[in-house]
């Protein structure tokens, strides 16, 4: 029994220790297996680590984003050069248009009627001056019978004062021709100041003329009022806003329309001033559109000469005692490619994009590379006034005119 009871107790304590031995190789195993598990974990942090760094060090450094950034384009106002009841409108919001398309049309009636008038002026001038010369001319007749009669009047006072000395004639009869010879020295006076006056009116050629002249500027004026009644799109683009309606009174000056250049865009991009590191004009942009989700290309055109708030109707006043600093945004403009706009399409006015402006330096075969910029000159034919058909007019009614 007690052998038995031994033999028990043997194999118990073997058991005993052989699940001991196991737990122990378990433990220790699993000891490994958690080490080898921290040891494979900090590897990966390591190597993201690295990478990180390395990233930095050779790309990420030489790029900057931002989603603060929205398109905007040339906004041309449209304005009226002349008053008046609007007559005719021939376009409507986002419609294209092109440079010289007629928009609107104001009612002409008195612009017709002014421009009558002053025809009339023209031609009342040139009579006035032909009449004017006419008078010179009579005047100078005048003036020569004025002197034959102040000549006559001169010699009958002479003989009369003579026969006077001599007792021949009374002293009446003498007063009496002295009298009619200061009439007639007088009215030689008035004759001569009336020619002289007609002379200084008509001194020069019939162009110099001051009536004419004036009457001249009354009718270029009215010409070209009139041809301001026909209001016309100043560029190519799109039309976006509308301030008129057919039957409106609009005044001098008064915006009419916007036609926005939507060949000429560009994006403005709000970049943290610790972002501008590096920055310069000509960097290259990728720039994707919150609207079609296409990716375009541009440039680095300008660089704001002040912050965000710089330039806002009330700057930050930062001289306070309760400070916080707070990082500024500079505004960067960003030339969308014609290429790209060609290929994507356009895009609509204050629309988000997300830039992401390669910094890395240029290299030798693109240091000289040409920066696209900005159509910074626009002109317009449309404002310049035809001088030689207005001339050609005036000329006409001279003509007509002429005695």
């Amino acid at each position: 029994m007690s052998d038995t009871v031994e033999k028990v107790e043997k194999e118990i304590i073997q058991e005993v220790e052989e699940t001991k031995e196991i737990d122990e190789k378990e433990e220790l195993e699993n000891k490994k297996k958690a080490k080898k598990k921290i040891w494979v974990f900090l590897l990966v942090v390591g190597i993201i680590l690295l990478g990180f760094v390395l990233y930095n060090e050779f790309i990420g450094k030489y790029k900057q984003t931002t989603e603060n950034a929205y398109v905007n384009a040339d906004k041309n106002p449209i304005t009226s050069q002349v008053s008046g009841i609007v007559k005719e409108v021939y376009v409507t919001d986002t419609q294209d248009v092109k440079e010289g398309q007629l928009l609107a049309v104001i009612d002409d009636t008195d612009y017709k009627v002014a421009l009558e008038a002053a025809e009339a002026g023209i031609g009342q001038a040139v009579r006035a001056y032909y009449s004017t010369m006419a008078m010179s001319d009579t005047a100078n007749q005048d003036i020569k019978l004025k002197e034959i009669s102040a000549a006559k009047a001169s010699v009958d006072y002479s003989r009369d004062m003579e026969a006077y000395k001599a007792g021949l004639i009374s002293a009446e009869a003498l007063s009496n021709t002295k009298a009619m010879n200061d009439q007639a020295q007088a009215a030689l006076k008035v004759s001569r100041a009336n020619s002289q006056n007609t002379k200084v009116q008509v001194s020069g050629s019939l162009n110099d003329f001051p009536a004419l002249k004036q009457a001249v500027v009354a009718y270029k004026t009215a010409y070209i009022n009139l041809s301001r009644t026909k209001i016309y799109s100043t560029i190519n683009g799109k039309r976006a806003k509308k301030n008129i309606n057919v039957g409106q009174r609009i005044m001098l000056n008064q915006e009419l329309f916007t036609v926005v250049n939507l060949s000429n865009m560009w994006v403005d991009g709000n970049l943290k001033e610790t972002q501008l590191k590096g920055l310069q004009e000509g960097d290259k942009v990728k720039l994707e559109s919150d609207i079609n989700k296409k990716e375009y290309e541009g440039y680095v055109i300008g660089i704001s000469a002040g912050t965000g708030t710089t330039f806002s109707l009330l700057p930050a006043q930062k001289a306070t005692g309760n400070w916080v600093k707070i990082v500024q945004r500079v505004p960067v403009k960003i030339l969308i490619s014609k290429e790209s706009i060609e290929k994507n399409g356009t895009l609509p006015l204050g629309s988000s994009m997300k830039i992401n402006i390669s910094l890395k330096k240029k290299n030798e075969e693109n240091k000289n590379e040409k920066i696209p910029q900005l159509n910074a000159e626009v002109k317009s034919n449309l404002y310049q006034v035809n001088e030689a058909e207005i001339q050609a007019k005036i000329d006409q009614i001279i003509a007509k005119n002429r005695p």
